[in-house]
C-alpha cells in the first residue's frame, strides 16, 4: 500500500536517464570482453547485453504506460 508507481512519474525521465547510463555501462563491459586481447576465452557476453536491452525496453514501455494510466485517475 504505501509503494505506488504514479509516486515515481514525475522522475521518470531521471529514471530513465540512469537506466541507459547503466545500459551504456554494460556495453563497454561487453565490448572489453569481446576483445580477444583482454579475454582469450571469449566468454558470450553478447546474451548478456542483449538481455539487458531487451529488460530495459520492456521496463520503459511498462512503466510509460503505468504512468499513462496514473495521469487517466
Amino acid at each position: 500500500d504505501d509503494y505506488r508507481i504514479c509516486d515515481y512519474c514525475t522522475r521518470k525521465q531521471d529514471i530513465f536517464t540512469r537506466m541507459q547510463d547503466e545500459l551504456n555501462q554494460k556495453k563497454q563491459g561487453f565490448m572489453t570482453m569481446r576483445d580477444p586481447r583482454r579475454n582469450p576465452d571469449q566468454t558470450n557476453q553478447q546474451d548478456e547485453y542483449l538481455k539487458a536491452v531487451r529488460d530495459f525496453d520492456a521496463i520503459q514501455l511498462v512503466f510509460t504506460a503505468a504512468c499513462q494510466a496514473c495521469a487517466q485517475e
